[in-house]
């Protein structure tokens, strides 16, 4: 069977053209086939300003989205990776919310960039915020008389009142809202650049295949829904916050302050998770990369040891550490981390672990005199103490104190 899906698919790859390549990406199981895959959408991303206007795309079910900007240079500085991207990510979180994504296809669909950093439907954004405008009142208006009607067609709804539902998710219960950032806000979805990042998209079969700008501030996206492919009209929307800050006299603006439309918006870079759940870890810099040490997953305290690339936006796992510990920093000397106390859940460490990235294996050296954990500028002391073992290694007039020893 495997000869036969590989004979299959490099015919696939040898036949491949615009006029097919759509169609052959939208077979039926095809992202088991990563390979595959992966050579379709470069061919698709390549000539996806040419696909764009074929009528095999514009037959594909739409997703009609309006992402709300409170400047133009906010507008002008959104990168299109980024925000169908982003759209993508919301359209997946309804599939959670929702058993089916075709009331997705019935409407256009405001959004708007959350605390989270995250894209939100205005329906949700809370009354009286700053954007909270006469644009967002009249889709959240829309919104629910569209509802009601898909409702009654459905035969959901009777005549008599009831509370209006959005997908599965009542008004009167829905989850607490999002508010939105106060100053303008542009999101660098570095995601793209990230292969651990890409094979979790196949693998679910989300993913974002190719887009294109095809007009000023609106973007066309061919992604694939949990196997269904589909296309995403993404067009970016002026809501310029119109009430002015509670701590101000109305129609004016605190000294040194900058009208809503003025404000220089603030960049934002989405970074990958980390492997596992964690808090109370040991963080230092090692060679420009991010390393987590340890901590506590609210169930165990942990071993593990990863380190975050910010030139790749990726985590890599690392060797774990001799003894799981949590509650405790390390440090970095001489091109080595060394990882001192701490807690391993129920009692403090006196131990100590030095990790060496050239051997890439931790190993163990002299404990601490006395067990500790909290121990707040451990990071500066243990670099001095190394530091100064190294340089004086002789306890002056007791006896010999090797380089591995504390004192």
């Amino acid at each position: 069977m495997d000869k036969v899906v590989r004979v299959c698919s490099q015919y696939l790859i040898q036949h491949l053209d615009a006029k097919n390549c759509v169609e052959i990406r939208s077979l039926p199981g095809i992202s088991k086939n990563k390979q595959l895959v992966a050579k379709v959408d470069r061919f698709i991303t390549k000539q996806f300003e040419y696909l764009s206007k074929s009528p095999t795309m514009l037959s594909l079910p739409c997703i009609q989205i309006e992402v709300l900007n409170q400047t133009r240079e906010e507008m002008t500085l959104v990168d299109g990776d980024a925000l169908c991207q982003l759209v993508l990510d919301w359209v997946h979180r309804q599939s959670d919310e929702n058993a089916s994504l075709e009331h997705l296809f019935e409407k256009t669909h405001l959004l708007y960039l959350a605390l989270d950093n995250s894209l939100q439907d205005c329906i949700e954004l809370p009354s009286g915020e700053v954007s909270d405008s006469d644009i967002v009142q009249d889709y959240k208006k829309l919104s629910k008389r569209q509802t009601q009607i898909n409702l009654k067609v459905r035969g959901g709804l009777s005549c008599s009142y009831q509370p209006c539902v959005h997908g599965n998710i009542s008004w009167q219960n829905r989850r607490k809202s999002q508010l939105q950032p106060a100053k303008p806000r542009v999101l660098i979805y570095s995601r793209d650049i990230s292969d651990q990042n890409l094979t979790e998209n196949l693998d679910l079969d989300w993913s974002l295949i190719a887009n294109t700008k095809v007009q000023d501030h609106t973007f066309l996206a061919l992604v694939s829904l949990a196997g269904a492919l589909a296309t995403l009209s993404v067009m970016l929307r002026l809501n310029r916050p119109t009430t002015p800050s509670p701590t101000n006299t109305p129609g004016e603006t605190a000294p040194g302050s900058r009208l809503p439309s003025e404000e220089k918006p603030d960049l934002y870079c989405v970074l990958p998770n980390m492997s596992y759940v964690k808090c109370a870890a040991g963080c230092a810099n090692l060679n420009d990369n991010l390393l987590v040490c340890g901590g506590y997953d609210r169930g165990e305290c942990l071993k593990s040891v990863e380190s975050y690339s910010p030139d790749g936006n990726i985590w890599a796992t690392l060797a774990p550490m001799k003894e799981a510990r949590g509650r405790f920093d390390i440090a970095v000397s001489g091109g080595k981390v060394y990882a001192v106390g701490g807690s391993n859940g129920t009692t403090e460490l006196t131990t100590v672990e030095m990790y060496d990235p050239l051997t890439k294996k931790w190993t163990r050296t002299s404990s601490l005199p006395l067990a500790r954990s909290n121990a707040g500028e451990s990071s500066r002391a243990v670099r001095q103490s190394i530091e100064g073992c190294e340089k004086e290694p002789f306890f002056k007039g007791k006896r010999d104190l090797a380089p591995d020893s504390w004192r």
